[in-house]
């Protein structure tokens, strides 16, 4: 894995709140923080804005406030969370059902896959179909 800049160490870090850890304060500085742990799955991002996620016709859709699996971002595997829905439509042409609502999702930029892109994409990676 790539060297994280000691300023961003808490967003990737596993013992840090917001990826299930402990750590509340912000021990980062210049020399970095000695009880660093990186989360492979990188830091937390989104839940701020609206966002529209596209489900294809008889894909399951993941209950609210959990994680799931299945998902990439930019050519790295990724997991999300719906953490609210404002609204429901949809598009019939594609036969999608497009869920508008707040999501928080996990990036890696610092990922040997990555691939930046201008706006960030997430896309279902697995079938997903109802049984």
């Amino acid at each position: 894995m790539a060297i994280i800049p000691n300023k961003l160490e808490c967003a990737y870090c596993l013992r840090n709140y917001t990826h299930g850890g402990e750590c509340k304060e912000p021990r980062n500085s210049d020399s970095g923080c000695l009880g660093f742990k990186q989360d492979p799955k990188g830091c937390i991002k989104g839940g701020y804005k609206l966002t529209k996620l596209s489900f294809p016709l008889y894909h399951e859709i993941p209950m609210l406030n959990e994680w799931t699996s299945g998902w990439t971002i930019n050519g790295v595997d990724t997991e999300i969370k719906i953490t609210h829905i404002k609204g429901i439509r949809w598009n019939t042409r594609k036969g999608e059902l497009i869920i508008i609502g707040y999501i928080e999702y996990y990036e890696n930029e610092y990922h040997k896959d990555y691939k930046k892109d201008i706006k960030t994409k997430l896309k279902i990676i697995d079938g997903g179909k109802n049984q």
